[in-house]
């Protein structure tokens, strides 16, 4: 019966090693899942802020063009007419 004693114990051994090897690889997972959700967040708060940035960019996109026609408009030159002042 011993041999069957010490072969159920090295049974119970590797179950007890496989648990113990689960219960690591589930806090793993856990750990990992929880630095996805950071980086999901980081990267939205990312993406918000490239969205604010390119609404900066396409106003002042669109000043610098304003300004540029308005520049314009007060340098026309035509010849052959005389200048009045």
């Amino acid at each position: 019966m011993s041999h069957f004693d010490s072969a159920i114990k090295k049974i119970y051994d590797k179950v007890d090693d496989l648990k113990e090897s689960l219960n690591y690889s589930e806090k793993e997972i856990s750990d990992l899942k929880n630095e996805v959700a950071k980086q999901k967040q980081h990267l939205q708060e990312k993406d918000n802020q490239i969205m604010i940035l390119e609404t900066s960019a396409s106003e002042t996109k669109k000043q610098l063009t304003y300004l540029e026609k308005k520049s314009r408009r007060n340098n026309l030159r035509i010849n052959g007419i005389p200048e009045n002042n």
